[in-house]
């Protein structure tokens, strides 16, 4: 590895330390900072082997930020990852040991209920269950379990 290299490792070292990165993040990166192919996998396969890359811990990390913070249903966060380049497996071993079934039930029972309350009150019944649906799949729920929510609010 020649100088210019060592300091293009040592930066994408740092970058992957200051938060978690799969191997499409950063590629990309490299690719921003104009190193060649043949470099980046070279890398790539570095990160890996210094503990830099996993994808496990990635995925189970991504899982747990955008299910707390941004309140994400299933389906969403499994696109997103599957979209990054996450192996399947990975992404169910995720979703299975970050989201507890009774937590995602509740985010799911007061997304709804906050969504409802903002809802104008002239609207009728079954404007606001199409708007509540809409809702509720777009940030990833189950189709069954947003059904299954509007039928608990909505009676």
């Amino acid at each position: 590895m020649n100088f210019q290299q060592k300091r293009l490792y040592l930066k994408i070292q740092s970058y992957c330390a200051r938060a978690e990165r799969c191997e499409q993040e950063v590629t990309e990166k490299l690719s921003l900072w104009g190193a060649q192919p043949a470099d980046i996998s070279g890398f790539v396969e570095l990160l890996y082997a210094d503990g830099f890359i996993d994808h496990g811990r990635y995925a189970r990390l991504f899982t747990s930020d955008k299910f707390r913070l941004q309140k994400w249903g299933k389906l969403k966060i499994a696109h997103h990852l599957k979209a990054k380049g996450i192996a399947k497996t990975h992404i169910e071993a995720a979703l299975l040991t970050e989201i507890d079934a009774d937590a995602y039930e509740q985010t799911v029972h007061e997304l709804a209920q906050k969504k409802l309350a903002a809802l104008a009150e002239t609207m009728a019944t079954p404007q606001k269950k199409q708007k509540l649906l809409q809702y509720l799949l777009q940030k990833g729920y189950e189709p069954a379990m947003a059904q299954k929510e509007l039928t608990r609010l909505l009676r």
